[in-house]
């Protein structure tokens, strides 16, 4: 992986670009694949219990993922665009906090080093939430590179 990059544009968005040596099709199944989820999604020792992915406009998603204490961490969302292999979007919601509903959009383009994915996550409701989603995503994104990697 290289050229990784994170941005915050305002204070409810979070932008990271990460380039991954992988062709854009498997890196597409990695992020979208229910089984590939279960792999590497989750930052530093977090661990996905259970994924499940209905990958058409409208369909469900949901993972739920547990802390090295144990406590559960649940979050799930509604597919908003689904173009194989260049883009999904869906909405992102954590069970505990149902009400603040944000977006998250993967934009995958072909590179010469592989594949760059632009991770945009939006409407967060506070800067605070957008820095922890930005360490979430970046612990989750560095357990993807060796999972993803020809």
């Amino acid at each position: 992986m290289s050229d990784a990059t994170t941005q915050t544009p305002d204070a409810a968005t979070l932008m990271l670009r990460r380039t991954f040596s992988a062709e854009i099709g498997r890196l597409f199944e990695a992020l979208t694949s229910a089984e590939a989820i279960r792999q590497w999604f989750g930052p530093g020792p977090f661990r996905v219990t259970r994924a499940a992915s209905d990958l058409r406009v409208g369909g469900a998603w949901v993972i739920e993922m547990e802390s090295p204490e144990g406590d559960a961490h649940n979050v799930g969302g509604e597919y908003l665009e689904v173009d194989p292999p260049n883009s999904v979007a869906f909405t992102w919601a954590w069970v505990n906090e149902p009400a603040q509903v944000s977006h998250v959009r993967y934009a995958l383009t072909p590179s010469d080093a592989g594949t760059t994915l632009t991770l945009t996550h939006s409407r967060l409701p506070s800067e605070t939430s957008r820095d922890m989603h930005g360490q979430g995503w970046n612990g989750a994104l560095d357990k993807l590179v060796p999972w993803i990697t020809d």
